[in-house]
């Protein structure tokens, strides 16, 4: 009996915990626009994040405005690279912290 109680107490305690910790993850998102010196937005560009610490990479196509956005991005170091044919390529180093939520891109020209 004693070591039913046990167990439901536990139970119940890891029911509580488990939802309050995964609402305590931080994560935040990237985005930017890509556009060339002229201003003309660049479609379909390549962008990509790189995690310093995990060495993930994640990708994604500009957008028919040049926007490009990454969501779920965990606090940490990152490489962006941005390529595009008949552009030079860009590679700048991020770092976020916990704080962060969204972290604007600054708008890029490309040459």
């Amino acid at each position: 009996m004693k070591v039913t109680r046990a167990c439901a107490a536990l139970l119940l305690l890891l029911l509580t915990v488990v939802p309050a910790a995964y609402s305590q993850m931080m994560s935040g998102q990237i985005t930017g626009r890509l556009a060339d010196p002229g201003g003309a937005v660049i479609i379909g560009a390549k962008v990509q994040i790189t995690s310093e610490l995990t060495q993930q990479v994640r990708e994604f196509l500009t957008d028919s405005s040049g926007n490009f956005t990454f969501t779920n991005v965990p606090p940490g170091n990152y490489t962006l690279r941005v390529g595009h044919p008949g552009f030079k390529r860009m590679n700048r180093e991020l770092s976020t912290s916990a704080r962060w939520r969204k972290w604007r891109f600054p708008k890029s020209s490309f040459k």
